[in-house]
C-alpha cells in the first residue's frame, strides 16, 4: 500500500459554505443532494467526496447534510487520529504500563494503525 495524502485535510475550500440544493428528475420528482469534497495535501488536491442522496441504484447514501458534515469531520480527522494513535502505541510499548491490563489497548492500537495502513 503506498503512502495516504498528508495531512492535514479539510472540506475544499470551493466548498465549505455548501448547501443541499433541489435537483428535478425527469420523472417529476425532487430530491435533495449535497457533497463535501474532502482536500488535502501540498496541492490541495480533492480525495473524497461525501455525498448525501437518496438512494440510488439501490444503494442507500447518507440522508441529511448534518451527517454528511459528521461523517467528513471524522475522514478529515483521520491523519491526526492516526498520529496519536501510533504515539499512544510507542508510548505503551516503551513503558511498563502493558504489564499492568494495558496489553488490550496496545493490540486495540496496534490492529486500529494496521487498518489504517494495510
Amino acid at each position: 500500500m503506498s503512502a495516504h495524502t498528508p495531512g492535514p485535510w479539510a472540506i475544499h475550500p470551493a466548498y465549505v459554505d455548501n448547501k443541499p440544493y433541489a435537483v428535478n428528475t425527469e420523472d417529476g420528482k425532487c430530491w435533495l443532494h449535497f457533497d463535501l469534497p474532502i482536500s488535502g495535501g501540498t496541492d490541495d488536491r480533492i480525495l473524497c467526496t461525501v455525498t448525501m442522496s437518496p438512494a440510488l441504484g439501490g444503494y442507500y447514501q447518507v440522508q441529511s447534510a448534518n451527517e454528511a458534515r459528521a461523517n467528513a469531520q471524522l475522514i478529515i480527522a483521520a491523519p491526526a487520529l492516526l498520529a496519536a494513535a501510533r504515539k499512544a502505541r510507542r508510548f505503551l510499548a516503551q513503558s511498563s504500563i502493558l504489564d499492568e491490563g494495558y496489553a488490550e489497548t496496545y493490540d486495540a492500537l496496534d490492529a486500529a494503525i494496521k487498518g489504517a495502513t494495510s
